[in-house]
């Protein structure tokens, strides 16, 4: 993870002293060096300005509520947890089917967060072995199917022989 750092204005001048020193003894001796020099040069210069930028204070969250319990000797497991900035998150789970081919880890839970514009959003979900299906009011849905398709599937589930000839 790339992390900045903050350099004193000697180390600054240093770099670019360095820098300096090399485009000068690279000027010396070949004209095509120049122009490596001069790109190494600006990418010196591109580099100090952006280490020697300001850092944010960041401070880091503190954990409000944690709980958990497991994986236990059946499978199952659960957690909870709330943090300082408004996220809350909790999950039970357990295992399907045990000792067959089926065997799944089946999972439900929910969490909330808070966006930057102030509106929290609340998910929950169930995770099996169909897949994470998560619910939500803000989630887009399906549109509701039109009476005339649900007439026809209607109409073919009630004449089946029908279908079947050629």
């Amino acid at each position: 993870m790339f992390s900045w750092r903050i350099y004193k204005a000697e180390d600054v001048q240093e770099m670019l002293s360095q820098c300096m020193t090399s485009f000068r003894v690279s000027w010396k001796t070949k004209y095509l060096s120049f122009n490596m020099n001069l790109l190494v040069i600006a990418l010196c210069a591109l580099v100090a300005v952006a280490i020697a930028a300001p850092v944010d204070n960041i401070s880091p969250i503190p954990i409000v509520k944690q709980a958990s319990d497991g994986p236990n000797p059946d499978g199952s497991y659960n957690y909870n947890y709330e943090i300082g900035n408004g996220i809350h998150a909790q999950e039970e789970g357990h295992l399907n089917n045990v000792g067959t081919d089926n065997e799944a880890l089946e999972a439900h839970g929910s969490f909330s967060f808070t966006d930057a514009d102030g509106q929290t959003y609340q998910i929950s979900y169930i995770a099996n072995e169909n897949g994470f299906q998560p619910q939500g009011a803000h989630l887009p849905t399906a549109p509701p199917v039109p009476p005339q398709i649900l007439r026809a599937l209607q109409y073919i589930a009630e004449h089946p022989e029908e279908n079947e000839k050629h």
